[in-house]
């Protein structure tokens, strides 16, 4: 059920199976959610602006969809832990890489799901 993306700067290099795997991990202390419902996809960034373009900015977003019902508390919960987590993974990133996630409620009514047999 948690649909996850995470966009970042192709410029930006990373073990991407094994922060999904961390990701899943630190999502599951907060949701209930089973580790076999996450799902996370990486989307590279060939072309990005950040203020003026000037600068030598790069990032990553993590754009996290839940289905409706988790507390605004445990939203934010999960949104400070998924923070904390890129902060450690990019701990040497270059300066200007802005790290951000977004922790958002997917409509349970319109969310529909199926796994082939």
């Amino acid at each position: 059920m948690p649909q996850i993306v995470v966009s970042h700067s192709d410029t930006v290099s990373f073990d991407r199976q094994a922060f999904a795997r961390e990701l899943h991990r630190e999502a599951a202390k907060v949701i209930d959610a089973s580790l076999d419902d996450y799902k996370t996809r990486f989307l590279p960034i060939g072309t990005w602006t950040i203020g003026d373009g000037d600068g030598p900015d790069t990032l990553v977003h993590v754009d996290f969809g839940l289905l409706s019902g988790r507390s605004e508390q445990a939203r934010a919960e999960l949104a400070a832990r998924l923070l904390d987590l890129l902060r450690a993974t990019f701990a040497d990133a270059p300066p200007r890489t802005h790290l951000t996630v977004e922790v958002r409620e997917m409509n349970r009514p319109t969310f529909a799901k199926h796994i082939t047999a």
